[in-house]
């Protein structure tokens, strides 16, 4: 069954580029996993959150790349940074129950030559 991982981080705002340059160094090595299937990385305007969520065809799956967070080097910089204290981390697995999307945002008109 497909489930999505929402990592939710509350971090000092002085750190939060760092966060989401370790968050998407550490994306190099999970979208390699096995049933990866999607990821997006989100930041607060204000400098206190970071979201990162992830597809993952089962349960199983985002439970092995937990099991293998740690190897590489980005992993080992995630948890210095979650030891630090300046980050957060609240982790949640949720069962895709219904997703809704827009209209595809229509390309600019373009209005005819003159004389044509």
């Amino acid at each position: 069954m497909r489930v999505t991982a929402i990592n939710s981080f509350i971090v000092e705002p002085s750190r939060q580029s760092e966060l989401v340059e370790i968050a998407t160094e550490l994306s190099t090595f999970t979208s390699g996993l096995q049933g990866f299937i999607r990821q997006e990385i989100k930041r607060s305007e204000d400098g206190t959150r970071v979201l990162i969520i992830t597809d993952w065809k089962s349960a199983d799956d985002h439970y092995n790349c937990m099991e293998n967070a740690s190897q590489p080097p980005a992993g080992q910089r995630m948890i210095s940074l979650l030891a630090s204290g300046a980050v957060q981390m609240h982790l949640g697995l949720y069962e895709n129950v219904s997703a809704h999307w827009g209209c595809p945002i229509p390309q600019q008109v373009q209005k005819p030559a003159v004389g044509a």
